[in-house]
């Protein structure tokens, strides 16, 4: 469950979240998606539907308070992060 400041954050009127895919999510996906974002949050945020080939695959949730990424490209940022980390050790 997430946290009430952010769930209340998108709760807010005029919110609009942005869901990135790497490809096309087809309408019927779409709805699906908004049904179960919405009841992540407790809410019916409004959400538009954005392609960026650059996530390779996943997706990403985008907010003005928010930012959720489950994506390669997310993992390989964080992947290319620990291992300069390491080297700096």
């Amino acid at each position: 469950m997430l946290p009430a400041p952010v769930r209340n954050a998108v709760a807010t009127n005029g919110v609009i979240l942005e869901a990135i895919s790497a490809t096309t999510i087809e309408p019927g996906d779409q709805e699906r998606y908004r049904i179960l974002i919405g009841e992540a949050f407790g809410t019916h945020p409004q959400i538009s539907f954005k392609v960026d080939p650059a996530l390779i695959a996943g997706l990403e949730l985008h907010g003005p308070h928010l930012l959720i990424a489950n994506s390669w490209r997310a993992d390989l940022t964080k992947i290319r992060a620990d291992l300069t980390n390491d080297e700096r050790s």
